[in-house]
């Protein structure tokens, strides 16, 4: 399977690098966590390339993930494009469940198969954590810029 998203990535990424992108989710999304428009705002602030994946085509979201050294995004799909980046490089997973203390287990596995790092950082602790909380997990669980 590697293979494949290895293929698709050489021919749409151009080269890796050193960037955190931020891979966000509409306002609407039925799971919004209350400090997410927070977390992107603080992530964009400190140099992370911010996305908004459902405005950009299928290309331009593989062509932005696949140069990513670190993706981050609160739980869902779009952190499954994943697959499209390198070996070594790592995924930050923002859960965004109150029920749920452990990774994705879909993401779990893609992370594993493509030999990626995946940090998760639990969203609640009993009541959503603040931005500056789940900034301060990220920080020290993981690299970011």
């Amino acid at each position: 399977m590697a293979t494949v998203y290895d293929r698709i990535r050489s021919n749409l990424a151009r080269q890796q690098s050193d960037e955190t992108v931020v891979a966000m989710r509409a306002e609407d999304h039925r799971r919004w966590h209350p400090s997410e428009r927070s977390i992107y705002q603080a992530l964009s602030n400190r140099g992370a390339l911010t996305i908004l994946p459902q405005n950009m085509t299928t290309e331009a979201q593989v062509a932005s993930i696949s140069r990513a050294r670190t993706l981050i995004g609160f739980t869902g799909s779009v952190l499954h494009n994943s697959v499209f980046m390198a070996k070594g490089t790592q995924v930050i997973e923002i859960g965004d469940r109150s029920d749920r203390e452990t990774a994705d287990p879909m993401q779990s596995e893609l992370c594993r198969i493509c030999d990626q790092k995946l940090v998760f950082v639990p969203g609640f602790d009993g009541e959503p954590r603040s931005a500056d909380d789940l900034l301060s997990a990220i920080n020290s669980s993981a690299f970011v810029p």
